[in-house]
This record gives C-alpha cells, structure tokens and sequence, in this order.
C-alpha cells in the first residue's frame, strides 16, 4: 500500500514537472539552490552594513578627529576643592586689568560661547559657582544685575560687597 501512495506521489510529481516545463526533480533541486544563494548573499551583506555601523559608531570619531575632520568641544570640568583659591562662591569680584576693552561675560565657561555682556573694568560681580576650567582658563559663574554667566578669573579680583548690598 505505501508502494503505491509513493507511486502516486512520484506520477503526481512528474506531471506537474512536465507541465511547468522541468523534465525533471533534479532541475526544481537546483532552482531552490539558485534561489538560496542571494538569499545568503543579502544576508551577508546586512551583517557587513551593521558590522561597518557599529564599528563607525565606535571608532569613527576619533578617526575623524585624527584626520582633522571633526573638532570635539572640551566640556568644562570641575576643578578639584584642594586647589586653594581665594575667590569662591558668595564673594564679590571686580573687573580689572582689562586696559579698557572690558571682560566677557559669557553664557558657559569656554572661549567659543558666545558673550551675553561686555563688562567694563570696575564692575562689581557676585560669584554664584565655579571654579571650571575650559580652554586653559579657569571660570567662575557670576551675577551681573539680572544676568548670570560665566567670567575668566584672570580679570577678577576679590573686593567688598557693593553699598547697595550690605
């Protein structure tokens, strides 16, 4: 009996085969294969795309910036507490030695934010937080009436509180 179902089977088989124009089994074999091969084919080169990806999203910045493709930015960092220094949060500060042209107050430490103000040489500023270094420069986040941003410390001096605030 099982004889004659795989007979059957095989007969069923060999006319459907003759009627798509395939003489024979080993021909559907082979176009399974042939049909196999992109798909391994794409398979790889999606590994090979993630790979490169990964690997850009890890490495490529230091490879560009190495090239002198890509500039990073410094963000500013905290100095250690046991560099002693007398300016600190809560003193008043003023401008000095700047030969006229003033002092910047701006928005963060660093020498590429832009300037909020141009503080002319004997103003009285309150020091809010700081110091952070950036750019070579050490700064202090002070208040100048309704503004706060950031000053190089290399054009402060302590001072006393103005007479409005005492």
């Amino acid at each position: 009996m099982k004889r004659w179902k795989e007979r059957q089977i095989d007969e069923a088989l060999e006319r459907y085969y003759a009627e798509t124009l395939l003489t024979d089994s080993s021909q559907l074999r082979t176009k399974r294969r042939s049909a196999l091969i992109p798909f391994i084919m794409g398979l790889l080169t999606f590994g090979l795309v993630i790979g490169l990806l990964l690997a850009l999203w890890r490495w490529g910045p230091e490879l560009l910036e190495r090239k002198g493709l890509l500039e990073t930015r410094q963000v500013a960092k905290p100095i250690p507490e046991d560099i002693p220094s007398q300016i600190g949060p809560g003193c008043y500060v003023r401008v000095v030695n700047t030969q006229g042209t003033g002092l910047h107050l701006r928005a963060q430490p660093g020498l590429e934010s832009p300037p909020l103000v141009n503080l002319p040489e004997g103003t009285v500023l309150l020091v809010v937080e700081g110091p952070h270094e950036a750019d070579g420069h050490i700064w202090w986040k002070v208040r100048h009436e309704d503004k706060l941003g950031w000053c190089v410390t290399d054009w402060l001096e302590l001072c006393d509180a103005p007479p409005t605030e005492r």
